[in-house]
């Protein structure tokens, strides 16, 4: 065989990075006089060599690669890593003893038994020239050993980290735990990220309390050799010996402390202050181009922002033929349970077909702004659907009823549909849907820009990305740079601006991003909400609630320098504060200032 197959190659890659920090590590000591033995193991494909702690051996049978399945020989693992692997002349059978396990492979009936437990043979085992192999990543999740494939040198490298001794309390009839890390590397630059890789363990494998750090940082920003300390306690209480680690800092620079929130903060984290210096107000526009669609979807809102203290109709308006976008949300403010529903009537004598093909609804809820943030969520992601509902002429059919609520709870729905005629819309407010509880629904008076219909229901820029060469904003929703879409009101009749744009779908295409961090504040008081950046979903901000103007901004990316393009979507949050600003940020190279 002269290549590993692309599951085993998968299996034994994913291992890599376990490896390299164990072979990496810092300089480290523990007050405990208890020591700590490790075993490197290399093991050739198809060649009979192998190394122990730099030795060199030959095997009868060396690891080969099975089925895609990496096999190792049993034997000489058994010893290198301290249980027994031995043959039953008596019930023709081996058994392996690892910690905490009796295994026992019968090859003429094809099984094995781990702990009573069958499993078949020829899933875990193989015989290979008289000798027994077992596959690697089975025999590993046993005795809880990292392994990696080294593909260039095409072997498998094994670390083997012997447990202490003397841990077990005798009184108690219970284990100390053990506590013990690593760092990924010997040495860290000036605000490069420290991985610290745990391998504290608890020999009765009860799991810890909290962990105890001291001098524990994310990065370090002058150079020094700067001590790191650990100790766990297990469910009992037992505590573990402090094991204290070295992390050595070199006078070279990598990030700065300015810098270093915008590499390594997470997607919806917030970054209080701009690393040139102040807050994040007043950056210089981007170069934006406005992009049409090919043909516009219409927008229909009906809005919560008046108060819903009675059965009723919320808004009504008569749908034109085409593609639109249903967009109703509303907080039940009376002092009974009320449904909302949206009813077509076709007023027309030819029957018309509401064909939908994606739809979103959320809630109850007493957290109004929860409903609508994921309302949002659920109008980037878009969900297809295929659904048809034909009303014949003079019918009223509900095309959709949404979830009762509560007093004070909320609820939400959008829906994208395509209109093959004319239609009636009312949405409506009542305690049930029956015909009794709709006839002389009374008409409620509405809030200006609370509801209307809409010629828009997407906007689309375009910004050049070559052109960002300092921090720049994309203000959104701010009714000067970016206007408000005008429309009409289908109650009265007049014009109405949609204050803020509330449903419509904000699309943003980076060209030529570069090497950037890009981050949303909001400019106009407070924002909740999702936005979809580069296919991933970010909930702003991060840990619920809301981002305010004095917080800062929040993550939503970053890129390399080697992507095409980056592409952005948001929707606004009824109820959110208007504008907000996408800030564009240019990062260096890592060494950089």
């Amino acid at each position: 065989m002269r290549g590993l197959g692309k599951k085993a190659l998968a299996a034994a890659a994913s291992c890599c990075l376990a490896l390299s920090a164990l072979t990496a590590g810092v300089s480290a000591e523990s007050v405990s006089d208890i020591s700590v033995t490790t075993s490197d193991i290399w093991l050739y494909l198809d060649k009979p060599d192998v190394t122990v702690d730099g030795n060199v051996r030959t095997l009868e049978t060396p690891a080969q690669v099975i089925g895609d399945k990496l096999y190792v020989p049993a034997k000489f693992l058994g010893d290198e890593l301290g249980f027994r692997v031995a043959w039953n002349e008596v019930t023709r059978t081996i058994e392996m003893t690892p910690p905490d396990y009796t295994i026992v492979l019968d090859s003429d009936n094809g099984k094995v038994t781990v702990n009573g437990v069958e499993l078949r043979f020829a899933d875990v085992a193989a015989i290979v020239g008289g000798k027994l192999l077992v596959k690697l990543t089975w025999l590993a999740d046993y005795m809880g050993v990292p392994y990696a494939y080294n593909a260039g040198e095409r072997r498998v490298e094994i670390r083997h980290v012997r447990p202490p001794k003397s841990l077990y309390l005798e009184q108690e009839g219970n284990s100390n735990p053990v506590a013990r890390f690593e760092t990924a590397k010997r040495t860290y630059r000036l605000g490069e990220p420290v991985e610290y890789i745990d391998l504290s363990y608890d020999p009765d494998s009860e799991g810890f309390a909290p962990y105890r750090w001291q001098g524990r940082q994310e990065a370090f920003f002058q150079p020094g050799r700067y001590p790191v300390s650990l100790q766990v306690k297990d469910q009992h209480g037992h505590l573990s010996e402090p094991y204290i680690g070295y992390v050595t800092v070199v006078n070279e620079p990598y990030w700065s402390p300015a810098l270093y929130p915008l590499y390594t903060k997470p997607p919806g984290a917030i970054v209080p202050l701009n690393p040139a210096g102040g807050d994040w107000s007043g950056l210089p526009q981007a170069s934006r181009q406005e992009e049409s669609a090919l043909e516009q979807r219409r927008l229909v809102v009906s809005g919560g922002q008046q108060a819903l203290t009675q059965a009723g109709i919320l808004y009504q308006d008569v749908l034109e033929p085409g593609r639109l976008r249903l967009l109703a949300h509303q907080v039940n403010a009376s002092n009974q349970r009320l449904t909302l529903a949206l009813l077509v009537t076709n007023e027309s004598e030819q029957p018309v077909t509401v064909h939908t093909t994606s739809v979103g609804a959320e809630g109850p809820s007493p957290d109004a702004g929860l409903v609508m943030r994921q309302l949002s969520a659920d109008l980037l992601s878009a969900p297809a659907t295929d659904r048809q509902l034909t009303v014949p002429p003079k019918g009223t059919y509900i095309y959709s009823q949404l979830p009762y609520m509560d007093p004070g709870e909320a609820v939400a729905q959008y829906a994208d549909v395509e209109l093959d005629g004319p239609l009636r819309l009312a949405v409506v407010a009542v305690p049930a849907l029956r015909q009794s509880a709709l006839d002389g629904l009374p008409l409620l008076a509405g809030s200006p820009g609370a509801s209307g219909a809409f010629p828009q229901a997407e906007a689309r820029w375009r910004v050049d990305g070559p052109s960002v060469t300092g921090p720049q904003a994309l203000t959104l929703g701010d009714g000067v740079i970016d206007r408000y879409v005008q429309g009409r009101d289908g109650v009265s009749g007049l014009p109405v601006e949609n204050v803020g744009n509330a449903g419509v779908v904000y699309r943003v295409h980076v060209d030529k991003p570069g090497r950037m961090a890009v981050l949303v504040r909001a400019a106009g008081g407070t924002f909740q909400g999702t936005v979809k950046a580069g296919g991933s979903y970010v909930n702003v901000p991060l840990q619920g609630g809301l981002l305010s103007a004095l917080d800062g901004a929040a993550v939503l990316a970053r890129t390399d320098g080697t992507a095409a393009a980056l592409d952005l979507a948001y929707t606004p949050v009824p109820g959110s504060v208007q504008p907000i600003e996408l800030i564009f940020y240019p990062l260096p190279e890592p060494g950089g200032k």
